[in-house]
């Protein structure tokens, strides 16, 4: 056995070191902090590789339930165990994040060159700890760890999205992500400690025996497991809680594409992955919200991209729609997690790489407001030629492009299973077509509208776009017959309900037709209205002020919360405040003044006269007297 699977913890430790180094040393050390960062970093994938390595030669028999276990805690006869392990997804996994975190890292160098010494170092300093954080979670064997990795990604979340922390809406916009997901992992916690109770059990392979043998009652069961889904719907950014994801683009435009390609919001999904067998062995009803969940997750979160105008705002609502797109598949049981985790991995590259250009046309013009750019393909060449490839992956160009092959395992999953759910999946990618051609045309093609002077991104950041567009294009023939079908060797399913599973021979080719004609009629509708302009939109949002009010407005769904928080949250709250301060401060404040009175009262009687205290003391025994011939 090799000394990265024994060693795995290394793997996620490295980047934790690295980012204990920096905020204690090297603050003021900008080069020896992205130094630091980038070399823990670039370990950690280099061990990652090896560990894949063992995966993909030996599978699951190479790997072992539990590398490692710590005993942290004993409370009476119970014992907490902090344990780190492996299966191949979360080998398949730690590459994903350490390359793309390792990319961010080397193209941040030159996007935050001109950040002070100390932002500089605190930037990196939090890159490595979300790093750690991440492969920390995916390392984790049970689910005590897995939940301490899985607050640690909000913490480092917060600390970089708020990196501009003096600007309000960088600091507006990391309260509400880090609020908004308490909620989600609120129920998470619930969730565990509600398994925890019927099971005494924390590991991932011990409760799945444990509800195998009937231990939690089905309705409970299922109970704990729509609890534990809320977790996910909290970092994975689902309907209703996906409100904060758009918002945290005020963070700089690296840590949007760490966020949305490798770390936070694939947590979730992640997550849901890694206790398939326990959703699959809870009641049905509870995959059925997982997929209800995202589909209309991938519906909404595409239909509010249409209108947006804020180049990271389109991409920030095509990652919610994308991870709906998971969910559903995830939420077809057995025949959709392999689909739903393909699609989690693909989406890593193609969006990582989508971001980092939209940072690259920033850093040029100097906007984020796609009606300020057009024409840069002529200064950009390889930004232009690097997004458009991440264009075509996202939209499923067939066979060339890896979004083609997960999005196309999806349909297959969807199809036979679930129709309706299928047809929603449709109407999402169909969006997802037009909406991201719309994004290309308006920022590379036509003439340029905006008062800068763009220039290409120096090497720094544009080396790391050229190496994403590679796997944007290739990882999806990893299922392909011309790779033997390797994804296999990592998303197969093998674990409770596996025989639902059933190899398919070849293409399904009405499949592979519908998503040519996803591709022609989203992109050529984009085409015709920003290209030809023989469509004009600008009539259809006049012609239609409602819809494209709804759709600038997100549904009223920000505002609803709003409204919620004002009337009823703070309206509580406010009545809470005078019941503290009338009633509870109240009364204690009136027992004292209370004793002080009686206090002062009593005071009167210290005369100083035998006389007074013959009468006192000859009233009390008269007193007594009566009460005692009452009794």
């Amino acid at each position: 056995m090799s000394f990265a699977l024994t060693q795995v913890w290394w793997v996620a430790l490295l980047p934790g070191l690295a980012a204990v180094i920096i905020a204690l040393f090297t603050r003021q050390q900008r080069q020896i902090s992205a130094a630091l960062a980038l070399a823990s970093t670039g370990l950690s994938f280099l061990m990652s590789l090896a560990i894949m390595s063992a995966a993909f030669t030996g599978g699951q028999s190479a790997l072992s339930t539990t590398f490692g276990a710590y005993r942290w805690t004993t409370v009476g006869s119970q014992s907490l165990y902090v344990a780190w392990g492996l299966t191949p997804l979360s080998a398949l996994m730690l590459v994903v994040v350490t390359l793309v975190s390792g990319l961010v890292q080397v193209y941040s160098l030159a996007y935050m060159k001109d950040e002070a010494p100390r932002a500089f170092s605190r930037y990196y300093g939090a890159l490595a700890l979300f790093t750690f954080s991440m492969l920390a979670l995916v390392i984790a064997d049970n689910l005590l760890m897995i939940f301490a990795g899985w607050e640690l990604v909000g913490v480092s979340s917060f600390l970089l999205i708020g990196f501009w922390f003096k600007k309000p809406a960088a600091a507006k916009a990391a309260n509400k992500a880090f609020l908004v997901n308490r909620i989600g992992d609120l129920g998470m916690l619930v969730g565990i400690l509600l398994l925890y109770s019927y099971t005494h059990e924390l590991g991932f392979g011990a409760n799945v025996q444990a509800i195998a043998k009937g231990v939690i009652p089905a309705t409970t069961l299922g109970v704990i497991m729509f609890l534990l889904f809320w977790g996910p719907i909290g970092k994975s950014a689902q309907v209703p809680l996906h409100v904060w994801l758009p918002d945290a683009m005020e963070g700089p435009t690296p840590v949007s594409a760490l966020i949305h390609a490798a770390t936070m919001v694939a947590a979730g999904v992640y997550f849901v992955g890694r206790l398939f067998e326990m959703f699959v062995l809870a009641p049905a009803m509870v995959l059925n919200i997982v997929a209800g969940v995202g589909a209309l997750t991938a519906v909404l979160a595409a239909a509010i991209a249409l209108v947006q105008t804020d180049i990271k705002k389109v991409l920030a609502y095509s990652t919610v729609s994308q991870l709906g797109f998971m969910m559903l598949a995830l939420g077809m049981g057995p025949v959709g997690y392999k689909a739903g985790l393909f699609h989690l991995f693909t989406h890593a590259f193609f969006k990582a790489l989508l971001f980092l250009g939209a940072g690259s046309v920033i850093h040029a013009v100097h906007t984020q407001d796609i009606r300020e750019m057009g024409g840069l393909k002529a200064a950009m060449p390889l930004t232009r030629i690097t997004f458009l490839i991440g264009t075509l992956s996202i939209t499923g160009l067939p066979f060339l492009t890896a979004g083609f092959w997960s999005k196309e395992a999806i349909f297959h999953a969807t199809w036979a299973h679930n129709p309706g759910i299928f047809a929603l999946a449709v109407v999402a990618a169909t969006m997802t077509a037009f909406y991201m051609f719309r994004l290309y045309f308006l920022t590379f093609e036509g003439s340029y509208r905006g008062h800068a002077h763009p220039h290409e991104s120096p090497t720094l950041m544009t080396a790391p776009l050229l190496i994403l567009a590679v796997p944007s294009i290739a990882a999806g023939w990893l299922d392909t017959g011309m790779f033997g079908h390797a994804i296999d060797r990592f998303l197969a399913y093998g674990g409770v309900g596996a025989e639902q599973v059933h190899a398919t021979a070849g293409m399904d080719w009405p499949l592979v037709a519908l998503s040519a004609a996803i591709f022609a009629v989203g992109t050529g509708l984009a085409y015709a209205i920003y290209i030809r302009k023989t469509v004009d939109a600008a009539g259809w949002a006049k012609d239609w002020p409602g819809l494209h009010d709804m759709l600038s407005h997100k549904f009223y769904i920000d505002e609803a919360y709003a409204t919620f928080v004002d009337r009823v949250v703070l309206g509580w709250a406010s009545v809470a405040a005078m019941l503290d301060r009338y009633v509870v401060d109240g009364l204690v404040n009136g027992i004292a003044m209370g004793t002080v009175a009686g206090g002062e009262g009593l005071k009167l009687l210290q005369t100083g006269r035998v006389q007074t205290y013959a009468l006192i003391a000859t009233t009390s025994l008269f007193v007594i007297v009566w009460i005692l011939t009452r009794i």
